[in-house]
């Protein structure tokens, strides 16, 4: 359990920790009860991208960080209810 207030950085420092866990192979499964996962799967590709902002790249330069996202052993749960 890795809790704190609000704003504190546990989710931007949990999934860059999971980008890093799952650029080595192993798997990981996200699930929050506060984020979406479209939400969450952006900050990550933002994260995992890591030369600026996602919307000063062409298309398919876009397009191959997705597929190399995608590709990655993360899975995530459906908890978001709201």
């Amino acid at each position: 359990v890795f809790t704190g207030p609000t704003g504190c950085g546990k989710t931007t420092f949990l999934s860059q920790l999971s980008i890093d866990i799952a650029r080595e192979g192993y798997p990981v499964l996200w699930g929050s009860f506060e984020i979406k996962n479209p939400t969450l799967a952006k900050k990550m590709i933002q994260q995992y991208h890591k030369e600026g902002s996602l919307e000063n790249i062409d298309d398919d330069k876009l397009n191959l960080v997705f597929d190399d996202f995608e590709n990655l052993p993360i899975k995530f749960l459906n908890f978001y209810q709201m």
